[in-house]
């Protein structure tokens, strides 16, 4: 988030000195704050900025990991056994800290 607003900063789209802010409602399905929900939910917004950096940025070569995070997702949820749950949500861990590298690989890669 950090590199993003000093992108949007030195390219004039953004400056520091006013705050925007906007009170609409909007009606929307709220879910649970788990960690594992959390976690998934970074996963689908890297995954989403990546897909609108790539239009900006040729050659931008970047892995969809969201099959597999999803998938990791829904295995957290319906497993019992404690011991299995703590080795799933570490590699959905592992899987989230492959994308956030993406994702700043990426914003270095836009940068040049």
């Amino acid at each position: 988030m950090v590199s993003l607003n000093k992108i949007a900063i030195s390219e004039g789209l953004e400056d520091i000195k006013q705050l925007r802010q906007d009170s609409t409602v909007v009606e929307t399905n709220i879910h649970y704050p788990t960690n594992n929900s959390l976690v998934w939910d970074c996963i689908k917004e890297s995954h989403r900025l990546l897909s609108q950096l790539a239009e900006e940025v040729k050659d931008l070569d970047y892995r969809d990991y969201t099959k597999d995070a999803k998938r990791t997702f829904f295995k957290i949820n319906i497993t019992r056994n404690g011991d299995k749950r703590i080795d799933l949500f570490n590699k959905q861990l592992i899987t989230f800290t492959k994308c956030i590298n993406q994702v700043a690989n990426a914003v270095k890669k836009a940068m040049l």
